[in-house]
């Protein structure tokens, strides 16, 4: 909350400046236009009016932006100057500091199995001393968030421990509650793999910000740290979703590996079609009946992005019989998309005399990427049939068999 504070306490701050700035530019316009000025009964003579008094406004205006435009230009040179040589050295110390800090931290976590001739209070010494100022807090916590996500072993209680003794829990508060972005979400980053869950409220609040990254990682740390897969703040989600957001949280939940408690008719009927999107997603490679048809249901929206991914999710999981009706009673009137994903699905299951029926018309009168797909069917399933494909005088079905072949061949 004291992040929080200061940050309105400096945004006001930046407020006055800007607003000194103004009233600055204000009188310094002013004075082209008043000869003399009167404080506590003193006259105050302007050599600037008289300057430009008898002057035609055009040359008064060149004369205005040329000053103008000469301080400005000479500011910005300055600024540009400094903020190259700034960065330079900033970008050569964070990478000094990401393979230090990184080094450092991978023997502290292993410090039980590797001989390093340190103890853990020395850790906790150096770490005290070296972790100061935002870049090297920001490295700092960058490097914890890193180390948590790519090493199979949780050693979240440790790194627990070692921002407590360090003091530097407080700081991740701080730049939870900071005005600064980039801090907002190495706070998010660090607390949703360290499993701290006393900001559900402020996580909340950043799932509905109108930054995209922002609100990407706290949908991201909302999934970490939730009990289950539930997904309840996608409800009534007004922002975009993007496929990149999407991916991200089912690769949360699938490496979190929680209680399926997702509401997916909810998620496949809410008012916003990215949120159906993600409910589409989510229910790939699904079998259960029920989720089925919650699927099923989406197969014939109006929705383009929403109908594709349907029939990606619909046509990836395991078919029943009545499935494999389904799809091939719906063959005909499907796009070529939708026609390559039924005939994909089918190629899992077992070869009956319906299929090979259905698989026969689709060779005879179909596309030659279909045909092709559906004679790789056959030529994994049934090499006769398929050579008897190959004998007909027909050159579009001899050209698709012979692309499975040389596919198989080769």
């Amino acid at each position: 909350m004291k992040a929080y504070i200061f940050g309105n306490i400096k945004y006001l701050f930046r407020i006055v400046l800007i607003l000194i700035l103004v009233a600055f530019l204000a009188i310094f316009t002013y004075l082209f236009f008043i000869p003399d000025q009167v404080f506590y009964g003193q006259m105050y003579i302007n050599p600037i009016y008289f300057y430009f008094e008898f002057m035609p406004v055009y040359i008064y205006i060149l004369m205005y932006f040329t000053i103008l435009s000469a301080i400005s230009g000479f500011i910005f040179l300055i600024s540009s100057i400094y903020y190259i040589k700034h960065k330079e050295k900033s970008e050569l110390r964070e990478y000094k500091l990401q393979r230090i800090f990184s080094e450092k931290l991978i023997n502290y976590l292993y410090l039980d199995y590797f001989e390093t001739g340190e103890n853990h209070e020395q850790y906790i010494r150096y770490f005290r001393k070296n972790v100061r100022g935002n870049l090297a807090k920001g490295v700092f916590f960058n490097a914890i968030a890193r180390s948590q996500y790519l090493l199979s072993e949780d050693f979240r209680k440790k790194l627990f421990e070692l921002l407590r003794q360090t003091d530097l829990l407080k700081v991740i508060e701080y730049y939870l509650y900071s005005h600064n972005t980039a801090n907002r979400i190495i706070a998010l980053k660090v607390i949703s793999f360290m499993g701290i869950s006393n900001y559900d409220k402020r996580i909340m609040k950043y799932t509905r910000s109108s930054n995209f990254a922002l609100r990407n990682e706290a949908m991201l740390a909302w999934v970490r740290l939730s009990e289950t897969n539930n997904l309840e703040f996608l409800f009534g989600q007004k922002k975009h979703l993007s496929t990149l957001a999407i991916n991200s949280m089912l690769n949360a939940i699938d490496r979190n590996l929680k209680a399926d408690n997702i509401d997916y008719d909810k998620l496949i009927n809410d008012p916003s079609s990215r949120v159906n999107v993600a409910g589409a997603m989510l229910l790939r490679g699904k079998s259960n009946p029920r989720q089925k048809e919650i699927i099923k249901s989406a197969l014939d929206v109006d929705d383009d992005i929403l109908r594709e991914v349907a029939w990606e999710t619909y046509t990836s999981s395991q078919h029943t019989p009545a499935d494999v009706e389904y799809l091939i009673n719906r063959f005909p009137t499907e796009s070529s998309e939708n026609k390559q994903n039924i005939l994909r699905a089918i190629q899992s299951v077992e070869m009956s005399s319906n299929i090979l029926s259905f698989i026969d018309q689709v060779i005879l009168k179909e596309s030659i990427l279909l045909k092709i797909i559906a004679l790789k069917m056959l030529f994994d399933h049934n090499l006769t049939l398929f050579f008897n494909y190959q004998k007909m005088d027909d050159a579009r079905i001899a050209l698709a068999c012979s692309e499975v072949t040389d596919f198989n061949i080769s």
